[in-house]
């Protein structure tokens, strides 16, 4: 059996432990080979539920109906190839980052790499196929996209809580001078004495405090010239 998981050296995977059902469908025109699979799928002992396409159209139908937690693609179909098929999964608005695996009986050495540019987590081959190494690769490819999401989420978490502190600080450095702008607003306002001179000069000057406290918060129109009536 040849893996792309083995091959990119990937670190081994912890059992997957769950009663949850995983949503599995498999792509592979040989009605042979899917019943074969449909059989070592039940005899991996994990909670598989498992759907079956016939063609590439087929598959789109299902992607079409359900959210996935896995694909298993044959290689070689009468209406494509594993290529095709792997790249319209990437491509589907509902189960574009689905884990897939491709299980094929081609011997082309070149298959491997194609299908993990597009994201294949394992392949394996069909002469080789157990219930175990089959249960192998489903859990290393589950448990590499749980790791993935987690990490996306964490880094999430990481930007959303940087930027919260950002926010505090800059609202603790900036009160000060909106807290001074106001008052000198509402003093320029009760002033009778002034001209009207001198009140177009005094609100230019606010006016230029108020964009370089636009620009410190990030705000582009904040920058722009106010119109004066």
């Amino acid at each position: 059996m040849y893996s792309v998981a083995a091959a990119f050296d990937l670190k081994p995977h912890r059992p997957i432990i769950t009663s949850q059902p995983i949503n599995v469908v498999l792509l592979d025109d040989s009605k042979f080979d899917r019943l074969r699979i449909r059989r070592m799928s039940q005899a991996t002992g994990l909670p598989i539920c498992l759907d079956e396409a016939g063609s590439i159209a087929a598959l789109q139908a299902l992607l079409d109906l359900d959210h996935f937690d896995l694909v298993l693609l044959d290689h070689r179909m009468t209406d494509g190839d594993g290529i095709a098929a792997l790249d319209m999964v990437r491509n589907h608005p509902a189960n574009a980052h689905v884990p897939t695996i491709m299980v094929t009986g081609c011997d082309d050495p070149t298959l491997p790499v194609r299908a993990m540019r597009l994201g294949c987590q394992d392949m394996l081959r069909k002469a080789d196929l157990t219930a175990a190494t089959l249960k192998a690769a489903v859990e290393a490819a589950l448990e590499r996209t749980s790791f993935a999401h987690g990490t996306a989420r964490r880094r999430r978490a990481m930007v959303q809580t940087v930027s919260h502190a950002a926010v505090a600080e800059y609202r603790q450095e900036l009160q000060p001078e909106l807290t001074a702008l106001t008052a000198e607003m509402r003093r320029l306002g009760a002033d009778a004495d002034l001209s009207r001179h001198e009140i177009a000069v005094e609100l230019e000057r606010l006016a230029q405090r108020c964009e370089t406290l636009g620009a410190a918060l990030g705000d582009p129109g904040a920058t722009r010239p106010i119109k004066r009536p």
